[in-house]
Protein backbone atom coordinates (compact mmCIF):
# COMPACT_ATOMS: atom_id res chain seq x y z
CA UNK A 1 0.00 0.00 0.00
CA UNK A 2 1.28 3.47 -0.94
CA UNK A 3 2.14 5.63 2.08
CA UNK A 4 1.27 9.30 2.38
CA UNK A 5 4.94 10.22 2.02
CA UNK A 6 5.11 8.60 -1.39
CA UNK A 7 1.89 10.11 -2.72
CA UNK A 8 2.39 12.93 -5.20
CA UNK A 9 1.07 16.32 -4.22
CA UNK A 10 0.07 18.98 -6.72
CA UNK A 11 3.47 20.62 -6.07
CA UNK A 12 5.25 17.34 -6.83
CA UNK A 13 3.34 16.93 -10.09
CA UNK A 14 4.08 20.53 -11.09
CA UNK A 15 7.82 19.98 -10.55
CA UNK A 16 7.76 16.74 -12.57
CA UNK A 17 5.88 18.38 -15.44
CA UNK A 18 8.13 21.45 -15.34
CA UNK A 19 11.30 19.36 -15.34
CA UNK A 20 10.06 17.13 -18.15
CA UNK A 21 8.99 20.17 -20.21
CA UNK A 22 12.37 21.87 -19.74
CA UNK A 23 14.23 18.76 -20.85
CA UNK A 24 11.84 18.33 -23.78
CA UNK A 25 12.50 21.88 -25.01
CA UNK A 26 16.23 21.32 -24.53
CA UNK A 27 16.14 18.14 -26.65
CA UNK A 28 13.98 19.68 -29.38
CA UNK A 29 16.20 22.75 -29.70
CA UNK A 30 19.29 20.52 -29.86
CA UNK A 31 17.65 18.30 -32.49
CA UNK A 32 16.57 21.29 -34.60
CA UNK A 33 20.11 22.70 -34.44
CA UNK A 34 21.34 19.64 -36.41
CA UNK A 35 24.12 19.33 -33.85
CA UNK A 36 25.31 15.71 -33.51
CA UNK A 37 28.30 13.47 -32.93
CA UNK A 38 29.21 14.10 -36.55
CA UNK A 39 29.44 17.81 -35.78
CA UNK A 40 31.97 17.12 -33.04
CA UNK A 41 33.93 14.78 -35.29
CA UNK A 42 34.15 17.35 -38.07
CA UNK A 43 34.91 20.30 -35.80
CA UNK A 44 38.47 20.57 -37.15
CA UNK A 45 37.19 20.83 -40.71
CA UNK A 46 34.61 23.35 -39.54
CA UNK A 47 37.45 25.49 -38.21
CA UNK A 48 39.24 25.35 -41.57
CA UNK A 49 36.13 26.00 -43.66
CA UNK A 50 34.42 28.63 -41.55
CA UNK A 51 37.04 30.34 -39.43
CA UNK A 52 39.72 30.49 -42.17
CA UNK A 53 38.05 30.40 -45.58
CA UNK A 54 34.54 31.79 -45.05
CA UNK A 55 35.56 34.79 -42.93
CA UNK A 56 37.97 36.36 -45.40
CA UNK A 57 37.62 40.15 -45.38
CA UNK A 58 35.60 40.23 -42.13
CA UNK A 59 36.54 42.03 -38.94
CA UNK A 60 37.47 39.96 -35.90
CA UNK A 61 34.07 40.43 -34.26
CA UNK A 62 32.18 39.58 -37.46
CA UNK A 63 34.30 36.49 -37.99
CA UNK A 64 33.76 35.41 -34.38
CA UNK A 65 30.01 35.90 -34.74
CA UNK A 66 29.96 33.81 -37.93
CA UNK A 67 32.00 31.00 -36.38
CA UNK A 68 29.86 30.79 -33.22
CA UNK A 69 26.46 31.17 -34.90
CA UNK A 70 25.84 27.39 -35.37
CA UNK A 71 26.41 26.86 -31.63
CA UNK A 72 23.77 29.39 -30.55
CA UNK A 73 21.00 26.80 -30.46
CA UNK A 74 23.24 24.37 -28.60
CA UNK A 75 23.77 26.95 -25.86
CA UNK A 76 20.03 27.66 -25.70
CA UNK A 77 19.49 23.92 -25.34
CA UNK A 78 21.94 23.84 -22.42
CA UNK A 79 20.07 26.70 -20.72
CA UNK A 80 16.85 24.65 -20.67
CA UNK A 81 18.87 21.61 -19.54
CA UNK A 82 20.13 23.64 -16.58
CA UNK A 83 16.63 24.97 -15.88
CA UNK A 84 15.38 21.39 -15.51
CA UNK A 85 18.16 20.62 -13.01
CA UNK A 86 17.34 23.84 -11.16
CA UNK A 87 13.71 22.77 -10.78
CA UNK A 88 14.90 19.52 -9.22
CA UNK A 89 17.21 21.51 -6.92
CA UNK A 90 14.36 23.80 -5.98
CA UNK A 91 12.20 20.81 -5.10
CA UNK A 92 14.92 19.05 -3.12
CA UNK A 93 15.63 22.13 -0.98
CA UNK A 94 12.72 21.25 1.33
CA UNK A 95 11.63 17.83 0.08
CA UNK A 96 13.24 14.39 0.02
CA UNK A 97 10.64 12.32 -1.84
CA UNK A 98 12.84 10.32 -4.23
CA UNK A 99 9.80 9.30 -6.27
CA UNK A 100 9.64 12.77 -7.83
CA UNK A 101 13.21 12.54 -9.13
CA UNK A 102 12.68 9.00 -10.38
CA UNK A 103 9.47 9.85 -12.28
CA UNK A 104 10.90 13.04 -13.77
CA UNK A 105 14.03 11.13 -14.73
CA UNK A 106 12.19 8.24 -16.37
CA UNK A 107 9.90 10.54 -18.39
CA UNK A 108 12.77 12.78 -19.52
CA UNK A 109 15.05 9.82 -20.31
CA UNK A 110 12.32 8.21 -22.43
CA UNK A 111 11.93 11.51 -24.26
CA UNK A 112 15.67 11.61 -24.99
CA UNK A 113 15.61 8.09 -26.44
CA UNK A 114 12.61 8.91 -28.65
CA UNK A 115 14.04 12.17 -30.01
CA UNK A 116 17.62 10.92 -30.43
CA UNK A 117 17.31 7.42 -31.87
CA UNK A 118 21.03 6.70 -31.62
CA UNK A 119 23.51 5.08 -29.27
CA UNK A 120 24.46 8.54 -28.04
CA UNK A 121 20.77 9.21 -27.31
CA UNK A 122 20.74 6.22 -24.94
CA UNK A 123 23.72 7.63 -23.02
CA UNK A 124 22.05 11.05 -22.92
CA UNK A 125 18.98 9.37 -21.41
CA UNK A 126 21.16 7.82 -18.68
CA UNK A 127 22.75 11.21 -17.97
CA UNK A 128 19.34 12.88 -17.70
CA UNK A 129 18.03 10.22 -15.34
CA UNK A 130 21.09 10.60 -13.09
CA UNK A 131 20.57 14.38 -13.00
CA UNK A 132 16.92 14.00 -11.98
CA UNK A 133 17.59 11.28 -9.44
CA UNK A 134 20.50 12.91 -7.63
CA UNK A 135 19.63 16.63 -7.89
CA UNK A 136 16.95 16.65 -5.14
CA UNK A 137 19.18 14.59 -2.84
CA UNK A 138 22.23 16.82 -3.29
CA UNK A 139 20.06 19.91 -2.95
CA UNK A 140 18.49 18.68 0.28
CA UNK A 141 21.95 18.01 1.73
CA UNK A 142 23.37 21.38 0.69
CA UNK A 143 20.33 23.18 2.11
CA UNK A 144 21.17 21.75 5.53
CA UNK A 145 24.95 22.28 5.35
CA UNK A 146 25.40 25.71 3.74
CA UNK A 147 25.40 28.85 5.87
CA UNK A 148 25.90 31.72 3.39
CA UNK A 149 24.34 32.42 -0.01
CA UNK A 150 22.30 29.30 0.62
CA UNK A 151 19.74 29.64 -2.21
CA UNK A 152 22.34 30.39 -4.88
CA UNK A 153 24.96 27.90 -3.73
CA UNK A 154 22.40 25.13 -3.32
CA UNK A 155 21.58 25.43 -7.02
CA UNK A 156 25.13 25.98 -8.26
CA UNK A 157 26.66 23.20 -6.15
CA UNK A 158 23.92 20.74 -7.07
CA UNK A 159 24.20 21.51 -10.79
CA UNK A 160 27.98 21.29 -10.58
CA UNK A 161 27.81 17.81 -9.06
CA UNK A 162 25.15 16.26 -11.32
CA UNK A 163 26.45 17.87 -14.51
CA UNK A 164 29.92 16.51 -13.76
CA UNK A 165 28.39 13.01 -13.80
CA UNK A 166 26.29 13.83 -16.87
CA UNK A 167 29.31 15.14 -18.79
CA UNK A 168 31.20 11.89 -18.19
CA UNK A 169 28.25 9.79 -19.39
CA UNK A 170 27.63 12.02 -22.44
CA UNK A 171 31.33 11.89 -23.37
CA UNK A 172 31.32 8.10 -23.06
CA UNK A 173 28.27 8.07 -25.33
CA UNK A 174 30.18 10.08 -27.92
CA UNK A 175 33.15 7.72 -27.64
CA UNK A 176 31.07 4.60 -28.34
CA UNK A 177 28.97 6.36 -30.99
CA UNK A 178 32.05 7.46 -32.97
CA UNK A 179 33.73 4.09 -32.42
CA UNK A 180 30.66 2.35 -33.85
CA UNK A 181 30.73 4.47 -37.02
CA UNK A 182 34.48 5.01 -37.27
CA UNK A 183 34.75 3.72 -40.86
CA UNK A 184 31.97 6.02 -42.04
CA UNK A 185 33.55 8.99 -40.27
CA UNK A 186 36.87 8.21 -41.97
CA UNK A 187 35.23 8.42 -45.41
CA UNK A 188 33.36 11.61 -44.52
CA UNK A 189 36.43 13.24 -42.98
CA UNK A 190 38.57 12.31 -45.97
CA UNK A 191 36.01 13.91 -48.28
CA UNK A 192 35.77 17.07 -46.20
CA UNK A 193 39.54 17.29 -45.78
CA UNK A 194 39.98 16.94 -49.53
CA UNK A 195 37.54 19.77 -50.16
CA UNK A 196 39.24 21.95 -47.54
CA UNK A 197 42.72 21.33 -48.94
CA UNK A 198 41.47 21.99 -52.47
CA UNK A 199 39.93 25.29 -51.37
CA UNK A 200 43.18 26.34 -49.71
CA UNK A 201 45.29 25.36 -52.73
CA UNK A 202 42.95 27.09 -55.21
CA UNK A 203 43.10 30.28 -53.16
CA UNK A 204 46.84 30.62 -53.93
CA UNK A 205 47.93 32.54 -57.04
CA UNK A 206 48.26 30.42 -60.19
CA UNK A 207 46.75 27.29 -58.64
CA UNK A 208 43.63 27.53 -60.80
CA UNK A 209 45.80 26.68 -63.84
CA UNK A 210 46.45 23.17 -62.52
CA UNK A 211 44.33 20.40 -64.10
CA UNK A 212 41.59 19.29 -61.69
CA UNK A 213 42.44 15.60 -62.07
CA UNK A 214 46.06 16.24 -61.23
CA UNK A 215 45.13 18.37 -58.23
CA UNK A 216 42.68 15.75 -56.91
CA UNK A 217 45.21 12.97 -57.35
CA UNK A 218 47.97 14.86 -55.51
CA UNK A 219 45.66 15.72 -52.61
CA UNK A 220 44.33 12.15 -52.36
CA UNK A 221 47.88 10.75 -52.41
CA UNK A 222 48.98 13.21 -49.74
CA UNK A 223 46.10 12.22 -47.47
CA UNK A 224 46.45 8.46 -48.04
CA UNK A 225 50.19 8.48 -47.32
CA UNK A 226 49.87 10.70 -44.28
CA UNK A 227 50.63 8.90 -40.99
CA UNK A 228 49.08 11.90 -39.25
CA UNK A 229 45.75 11.25 -40.98
CA UNK A 230 45.81 7.55 -40.03
CA UNK A 231 46.66 8.42 -36.43
CA UNK A 232 43.88 10.96 -36.35
CA UNK A 233 41.31 8.38 -37.48
CA UNK A 234 42.67 5.83 -35.00
CA UNK A 235 42.29 8.22 -32.08
CA UNK A 236 39.13 9.89 -33.37
CA UNK A 237 36.73 8.35 -30.80
CA UNK A 238 39.02 9.31 -27.91
CA UNK A 239 39.71 12.84 -29.17
CA UNK A 240 36.03 13.51 -29.89
CA UNK A 241 34.93 12.32 -26.45
CA UNK A 242 37.73 14.13 -24.65
CA UNK A 243 37.16 17.34 -26.64
CA UNK A 244 33.46 17.28 -25.81
CA UNK A 245 34.20 16.64 -22.14
CA UNK A 246 36.64 19.57 -21.96
CA UNK A 247 34.12 21.95 -23.54
CA UNK A 248 31.25 20.73 -21.36
CA UNK A 249 33.36 20.97 -18.21
CA UNK A 250 34.43 24.51 -19.13
CA UNK A 251 30.80 25.52 -19.61
CA UNK A 252 29.78 23.76 -16.40
CA UNK A 253 32.37 25.54 -14.28
CA UNK A 254 32.20 28.99 -15.85
CA UNK A 255 28.55 29.38 -16.92
CA UNK A 256 26.07 26.58 -16.32
CA UNK A 257 26.56 25.89 -12.59
CA UNK A 258 26.31 29.61 -11.83
CA UNK A 259 23.26 29.92 -14.07
CA UNK A 260 21.60 27.11 -12.12
CA UNK A 261 22.41 29.01 -8.94
CA UNK A 262 20.56 32.04 -10.31
CA UNK A 263 17.56 29.95 -11.38
CA UNK A 264 17.36 28.18 -8.02
CA UNK A 265 17.76 31.48 -6.14
CA UNK A 266 14.84 33.03 -8.06
CA UNK A 267 12.61 29.97 -7.58
CA UNK A 268 13.28 29.74 -3.84
CA UNK A 269 12.86 33.49 -3.32
CA UNK A 270 9.47 33.44 -5.05
CA UNK A 271 8.48 30.36 -3.10
CA UNK A 272 9.27 32.10 0.20
CA UNK A 273 7.07 35.08 -0.66
CA UNK A 274 3.98 32.91 -1.13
Amino acid sequence: MVTMQNKLSSRDKAVIIGTFTSFLVSFLVLRLSSFSASTMVNSQNYIVKTMILSTTGMTTLDALSTALKPFTYVFISLIFFVLAISLMSFYGYKNDNKKVGVLAGLLSAACAVIIFETLWGAFLAIAVFLCCYYSPQFSNTYAKELKRWVFFRTGSNTAGKVMFMANIVISLGLFFSVLQSQAAYEVAFRHDLTDSMKSIVLSTPGASLLPQDTLNQKIDTAISSSTLFQSYIRWLPVMTAFGAWVVLEFLRNVVLANLSGVFTFILLKKSEKK
